[in-house]
C-alpha cells in the first residue's frame, strides 16, 4: 500500500480501554452492570427461547410444556455451555407449584423453589426479579443461570404454570461456564438498576457540551456537530409542556461518521412515549412530567457525529434547555457498532400478516430494545385483543423463529391484557408500571371503546445478535378483531455496516455428492410448513427431499480459511422426532444440540430448525471442514445451512470482491499494481469507480466545484461504500510548507447513489482561501 499526495493509508486505529469480555460466565453480569460495553457486538452469541406457545393453530399459548418426565412438566431443556437470561411465568399458584432446576445431568433437582420465593420472597432483589404487582401480572426474573453441560427446568405440582418464556443464549462447546448457585448476592446489582434516571456508565473524562434557549416552530437545533472519535455519553433536554400532537412533529437525528442512524424519529416515541409527557423510567431512556428527558445509550463513532433536534409543530419548544456528554474513551471500531434507531408505523393489514417491527439485512448487529405504542377499536374480548399477538424473532435468514412469544403483553413481561381482569373503567393508575428494562408508563382502556397500550422492553442482559439480518415481527392479535387498529415503534440496535458472513453454503439431497454429503437414513419426502410472518393460514406448504431415521451422518464443506467462526443450521421434521446430537470433527465434539419438543407432533408446523455455532478456534485458518453429526434417537435431516462468519471490517474485505471481477489481470491484484499502466494505481482505481484492465480518462478529474447563488462553494464527489475507507475533504493555505488540516464543512449532504457509490456534497465559505485535496485513507 503506498502514500499519495491524495490518497493515503491510515496507520494505526483507535485505542480503547473498553475490551470484551471472553469468560461466558460472566457475560450476562458484565451487560448489566457495564452498561459502556453495550455497543460491543458478540457474534458468537446466539439468543433463543422456549415457550408455551401452541404449535398448532390456535391462540390459547398455554399448558404447553416440552415433554412430561417422572411426573414433572419440562418447560427447559438445553444441552452444552449456556445461561438462562429471562425466566417469565404466569398463571401459576404461588405457593402449591414448584420450579425445579436440574444442572448438568443431575438426578436430584439441586435447586427448587416456589414461584413465590423465585419472585417476590426477597429471595432475589427487586428489580432483578419483579412479581405480578410489580409487572402487571407477569412474573420476570433476569437472573443470570448459567450452566456448563446442560440444565432442565421443569415445573411440579397440582397447579401449573400454564404460560412461560425462557430466553437463553447458547456458547460454544468447551467455553469454561461454571454451573449457577444460590451463593451469588444481586444486591449491588439490584442498587445500580434501580437508580434509574443516572447515567449508568462511568463519567470521568466526559465533556458536556451545553444550551438553552426557545426552538421555535419551523427550526432545527444542532446538540452535537464534532469530528474526531469518542462516544456520546448522554443527550438530556427539558422544556415547557407541549400538547402530544407536538411531539409527534418534532424529530431527533443523529449522524455518526457521515451515517444517518436515527431519521427523523418522533421526539416523544424516540424517548419511550407516543402519548404525550409521561413518566417512562427505563435505564437507557425515559422521560419525566416533573424533570428531564435522558438517553443513556453509549454511541460510538470514529470520525464525527451529529445529533439535531427539529421542531416541525406550529408552536415553539420553550424554555428548551439541553446537555450532551460526550468522551473520548470508547470502544474500539472493530469490536463495536453504531447505535441505530428505527421508526415504523401503520394501521393493520387486512391480509392478517404479522406486523413488522425491525427488519434489517446486509448488516450484522445487536438487538437492544424496543417501544411500542398500539391501539385497536374496542371490539373483543374486554377490547384488547390485540394484545393476542406473539412475538416472533428471525435471525440470519432462518425460515424458522428462534424467538417466539405467548402474547403481546407477555414480551413485556406483564399478563393478562396488563392484569386488566375486572370493569375498572378507563386508565388504570395501578397497571401503570416502570422498571429499568421493561414498563406499561401508559395505557387507556374503555371495555367496549377505544384502547390503546404504551409498553417498552429493553434487552441489555439479553440481546438478540445477528450477522447478516433480522426480522422481528409480532401477529395481528385474534384477527379480524382488530383490522382497524394502529401501532407505531421504535426500535433500538447497534449495527456494523456490511453482513459478517461469507457466501453460504447449502447442503441437501439434490447436491450431496458436491459435499461428500452421506448418512445411514432412508430417502424421505415430506410436506409442511415453517412458522412464517405469514397468516398461519396463510403460510406456505414447503416440500422438501431428505432422509428419516438417521442416527450418524457426514459432510465436508470448503471455507474462508480467515473466518471468524461458523454456524450450522439443520432443517428437521420437528414433528416426526425428538433427540439430541454432536456435531464432531474427527474425535473432537465441537457443538451439540436438543430438540425434546413433542408439540410439534401432529403440527401443520412441522419444519424447524437447529442451530450450532462452531467458534474460530476450532474453523480458524481451516479451508475445509470434515464434520460428523451423532443422534441420540432417529431423526431426519432435510438441508444443513453452513455460515462461514467474517469481521465486515477486515482490511481489504470488499476490495478483494471488486478486484476478483477482472479476469484478466493475473497476479496484478495488489494495492499498488498498475496492470493498465496508466496514471492510477488500483487502489485509485477501486475508491473511485475505475476499471484497472483499461484507461479510465474519467479518473483525471475527480468531483466538482460550484458557487452557490448565496456565495458557497460546493464541491462533490463520489464516495465507494465501504466501512474500511475514510474520506476527508483538507484545505492547505501554503502548499510549500505541505501542512494540511481536516476542513470542517458547513454542512454535508450524503445522496443515494447506484453500484456501490453514493454522491456526497460539502459546503464551504466562499471567502475561505486555499487549496483543497480529497484525501481516502485505508482504516
Amino acid at each position: 500500500m503506498r502514500v499519495t499526495d491524495w490518497i493515503r493509508v491510515l496507520l494505526g486505529g483507535v485505542v480503547s480501554s473498553i475490551a470484551a469480555i471472553s469468560n461466558a460466565e460472566y457475560r450476562v453480569l458484565d451487560r448489566m452492570t457495564h452498561f459502556e460495553h453495550i455497543p460491543i457486538l458478540e457474534s458468537d452469541v446466539r439468543t433463543y427461547e422456549f415457550s408455551s406457545f401452541k404449535r398448532i393453530a390456535e391462540a390459547a399459548d398455554k399448558n404447553s410444556w416440552l415433554y412430561e418426565r417422572n411426573g414433572e412438566r419440562v418447560m427447559f431443556h438445553d444441552e452444552g455451555p449456556g445461561c438462562v437470561t429471562r425466566l417469565w411465568v404466569t398463571g401459576v399458584d404461588d405457593q402449591t407449584s414448584r420450579i425445579n432446576f436440574y444442572f448438568d445431568g443431575e438426578s436430584e433437582a439441586s435447586f427448587s423453589v416456589t414461584p413465590y420465593e423465585l419472585y417476590e420472597s426477597g429471595m432475589f432483589p427487586y428489580p432483578i426479579v419483579a412479581g405480578p404487582n410489580e409487572s402487571a401480572g407477569g412474573r420476570v426474573s433476569y437472573v443470570p443461570i448459567p450452566y456448563e453441560k446442560s440444565l432442565m427446568i421443569t415445573d411440579v405440582g397440582a397447579d401449573a404454570v400454564r404460560y412461560y418464556n425462557i430466553t437463553y443464549e447458547n456458547y460454544a462447546e468447551g467455553t469454561e461456564v461454571e454451573s449457577w448457585t444460590a451463593e451469588t448476592s444481586y444486591l449491588q446489582l439490584a442498587e445500580q438498576l434501580a437508580a434509574v434516571g443516572r447515567d449508568p456508565k462511568p463519567v470521568t473524562g466526559n465533556e458536556y457540551l451545553t444550551g438553552s434557549g426557545d426552538l421555535a416552530n419551523g427550526h432545527a437545533l444542532l446538540l452535537l456537530d464534532t469530528y474526531g472519535s469518542g462516544v456520546v455519553q448522554s443527550v438530556e433536554f427539558d422544556f415547557d409542556a407541549v400538547p402530544a400532537e407536538v411531539l409527534k412533529s418534532c424529530t431527533i437525528s443523529m449522524e455518526f461518521d457521515g451515517m444517518k442512524t436515527v431519521d427523523q424519529i418522533p421526539l416523544g416515541e424516540f424517548f419511550g412515549s407516543a402519548v404525550g409527557e409521561v413518566d417512562v423510567l427505563s435505564q437507557p431512556i425515559g422521560m419525566r412530567t416533573n424533570g428531564n428527558w435522558y438517553c443513556y445509550f453509549p454511541m460510538p463513532f470514529w470520525e464525527s457525529a451529529r445529533i439535531q433536534i427539529t421542531n416541525n409543530s406550529d408552536v415553539a419548544l420553550s424554555n428548551f434547555v439541553h446537555e450532551v456528554a460526550v468522551n473520548s474513551d470508547g470502544p474500539a471500531r472493530e469490536t463495536a457498532g453504531y447505535f441505530h434507531a428505527r421508526y415504523r408505523e401503520a394501521a393493520y393489514s387486512a391480509d392478517a400478516d404479522d406486523l413488522v417491527l425491525f427488519d434489517e439485512s446486509g448488516c450484522s448487529g445487536k438487538f437492544v430494545g424496543l417501544s411500542l405504542y398500539m391501539e385497536g377499536e374496542g371490539n373483543g374480548f374486554r377490547g384488547m385483543l390485540y394484545l393476542e399477538g406473539d412475538a416472533r424473532v428471525y435471525v440470519d435468514g432462518a425460515e424458522h423463529p428462534f424467538i417466539h412469544g405467548t402474547g403481546n403483553e407477555d414480551w413485556f413481561n406483564g399478563a393478562y391484557y396488563y392484569n386488566d381482569y375486572s370493569d375498572k373503567g378507563a386508565n388504570q393508575a395501578e397497571e401503570i408500571f416502570c422498571m429499568p428494562y421493561h414498563g406499561l408508563p401508559a395505557k387507556y382502556h374503555c371495555h367496549g371503546a377505544e384502547s390503546w397500550t404504551q409498553a417498552y422492553r429493553f434487552n441489555i442482559s439479553d440481546p438478540i445478535n445477528w450477522t447478516s439480518s433480522l426480522l422481528f415481527t409480532i401477529e395481528h392479535g385474534q384477527y379480524p378483531a382488530y383490522e382497524g387498529g394502529y401501532y407505531s415503534c421504535v426500535t433500538y440496535s447497534y449495527q456494523r455496516p456490511g453482513a459478517a458472513s461469507f457466501p453460504i453454503a447449502v447442503i441437501s439431497a439434490a447436491n450431496a455428492y458436491d459435499y461428500f454429503y452421506t448418512c445411514d437414513g432412508v430417502p424421505a419426502t415430506n410436506t409442511a410448513k415453517f412458522i412464517t410472518p405469514r397468516a398461519e393460514e396463510n403460510a406456505p406448504e414447503i416440500t422438501l427431499v431428505g432422509y428419516s431415521n438417521v442416527t450418524a451422518s457426514a459432510f465436508s464443506v470448503s471455507i474462508p480459511p480467515e473466518n471468524e467462526g461458523v454456524i450450522l443450521q439443520l432443517v428437521s421434521d420437528f414433528s416426526s422426532s425428538t433427540n439430541t446430537a454432536t456435531v464432531s470433527m474427527g474425535d473432537r465434539v465441537v457443538g451439540r444440540w436438543c430438540q425434546l419438543d413433542l408439540n410439534y407432533t401432529n403440527s401443520p408446523f412441522g419444519w424447524g430448525i437447529n442451530e450450532v455455532f462452531l467458534p474460530v478456534e476450532v474453523t480458524g485458518n481451516k479451508n475445509r471442514l470434515d464434520l460428523s453429526i451423532s443422534y441420540s434417537a432417529p431423526a431426519t435431516e432435510y438441508r444443513i445451512k453452513v455460515i462461514p462468519l467474517s469481521n465486515p471490517l477486515e482490511p481489504g474485505a470488499l476490495y478483494q470482491e471488486w478486484i476478483q471481477q477482472f479476469s484478466g489481470l493475473r497476479s496484478f491484484t495488489n494495492y499498488t499494481d498498475n496492470p493498465d499502466a496508466d496514471a492510477f494505481d488500483n487502489f485509485t482505481e477501486y475508491v473511485f469507480g475505475g476499471n484497472p484492465e483499461g484507461h479510465d480518462q474519467h479518473l483525471d478529474t475527480i468531483g466538482s466545484f460550484r458557487k452557490t447563488a448565496e456565495g458557497l462553494v460546493e464541491f462533490s464527489y463520489p464516495k465507494r461504500i465501504d466501512e474500511n475507507l475514510v474520506y476527508s475533504v483538507q484545505i492547505c493555505t501554503n502548499l510549500a510548507s505541505g501542512s494540511w488540516s481536516i476542513h470542517k464543512p458547513l454542512s454535508t449532504d450524503e445522496g443515494v447513489g447506484e453500484h456501490g457509490f453514493s454522491m456526497v456534497t460539502n459546503q464551504m465559505p466562499g471567502a475561505h482561501l486555499g487549496f483543497f485535496r480529497l484525501l481516502v485513507e485505508e482504516r
